[in-house]
This record gives C-alpha cells, sequence and structure tokens, in this order.
C-alpha cells in the first residue's frame, strides 16, 4: 500500500481524469487569450502536470512554459512534449522570466497554495505578467461531504477502480481521499491498492486579491464543455484594466 499523493503517480491521476475535457477547456481560454489586446506570443501555465492543456496551446504557436511542483508528473510531460520549457518550481518563487501574455493556473492549481503563500503568489504573477495580459484559473465551488463514490476506469494495460471520498475540515479546508484497486502487476491480474490523500484549500478573498492590483475578473461557471466537472469548478477570468 502506498500513501502519498496523486500527483506522485501521474499514470493513475491521468487515468482517473481520462475523461476531463481538457481540449474543449484549452479552447476557452485560447479565445479568452486571443480576445485580450494584441493577442498572445508567451504563455505560462502553473500547474501543468503532465500536460494535458497543452497540445491546444501548441496548435497556436505560443512559446510556452510550464511550472509544476511534481517532478514526476513533469517527467511525462517532457516525453509529450519536448519542445515546451519546463521548470520544477511551485508559487511563489517560480524563478521564470517575464512577461508574459497570458497566466493559466488550470484544474483547481490555486487550490494547493497555502493561505500565507497566496498573496505573494499573486502578486509574483502580476509581475510576470505584460500590462495588457489575462491570468484564467479554475476554482471548486462544491463544499459539501461526499460520501465514498466508485469510478471505473479500463486501460488497455490495466483496470481502475477509484474510490473518492471529500471531507470538510473547517470553512476553508477540506480532504480528499482517493483508494486505487488495480490489477496492475508484474503479472495480470495480481491486484493492489494505493491510499491518495489531498489537502485543498479554499480562498473565499480570491476575487478580491485580483480587483485589488486592478484586475476586471470575470467569473463564469465552468468552461462550458457540459462535463461532469463543470458542475463544480468556477472560472476567473482576470484582465488588467
Amino acid at each position: 500500500m502506498g500513501y502519498n499523493t496523486m500527483f506522485e503517480q501521474p499514470e493513475i491521476y491521468d487515468t482517473f481524469y481520462s475523461d476531463k475535457e481538457y481540449e474543449a477547456e484549452t479552447e476557452m481560454m485560447v479565445d479568452r487569450i486571443e480576445s485580450t489586446p494584441g493577442g498572445a506570443q508567451r504563455v505560462l501555465v502553473v500547474g501543468c502536470g503532465t500536460g494535458k492543456h497543452l497540445p491546444g496551446l501548441r496548435k497556436k504557436g505560443y512559446d510556452i512554459v510550464g511550472v509544476d511542483k511534481s517532478e514526476e508528473m513533469l517527467e511525462t510531460a517532457r516525453e509529450l512534449h519536448p519542445d515546451v520549457t519546463f521548470k520544477n518550481e511551485s508559487l511563489p518563487g517560480l524563478n521564470v522570466e517575464g512577461p508574459f501574455d497570458a497566466i493559466l493556473l488550470p484544474f483547481s492549481v490555486v487550490h494547493f497554495i497555502p493561505h500565507d503563500d497566496l498573496v505573494p503568489g499573486i502578486e509574483e504573477l502580476d509581475e510576470l505578467l505584460d500590462p495588457n495580459g489575462v491570468i484564467i484559473l479554475d476554482i471548486l465551488e462544491n463544499r459539501e461531504e461526499v460520501e465514498f463514490q466508485l469510478t471505473v476506469r479500463r486501460t488497455q494495460d490495466a483496470d481502475y477502480c477509484f474510490l473518492t471520498k471529500v471531507i470538510p475540515e473547517s470553512e476553508t479546508v477540506d480532504k480528499y481521499k482517493h483508494i486505487v484497486l488495480t490489477d496492475k502487476g508484474e503479472e495480470r491480474g495480481t491486484a493492489s491498492f494505493d491510499v491518495f490523500d489531498a489537502e485543498i484549500l479554499h480562498h473565499p478573498w480570491l476575487s478580491e486579491g485580483f480587483e485589488e492590483l486592478g484586475y476586471d475578473v470575470d467569473r463564469r461557471h465552468g468552461y462550458g464543455t457540459d462535463g461532469w466537472l463543470d458542475d463544480i469548478l468556477d472560472v476567473l477570468v482576470c484582465t488588467k484594466y
């Protein structure tokens, strides 16, 4: 039994979210990026993971820098996107050179930033952004306790059974627990399981933080993909005015 986070197991992470509408989400991001004055040339993706949002960005010819605090995720991203610059960093202290025309924090990345790091993190993003640029991020809006839910995924190499539970611990902290059963092993049919925990931090003053820095914040429900994750995500499009 392993006890860590799914970010250390990119194959399991990508399998669990294999039905996430990455392409449609990226189309929405690109549409908002292209609507900014001057469009975009350089894009920073904070929390890029294995790079599932990158194909749509690469099609536009952007110069992309991807950062993630999980080296395991970045190993997969580098294999899939050898022409993209990747850095093993996290906010605050990304160690990248601006300016960027767009900064993206996809799929709840902001919820993994500790409260004490969030204000300096936002200020750092502001410094890295071009004056005509845009910051796009999404946040989880479901704060209800969820009993164990069953999700089954079948791949060419293995079958996976996910049991997922959400436990609100305070006004701003939720615990996510994933129990993963799989028959992947040295011999097919060998059963194994892992337990993964994640702590989700909610920042109710996030919009106000961007507004205080002079951003116009357009908050919308989901990416418009009609996927199941759209029901629990709000998207913030932050444009300097």
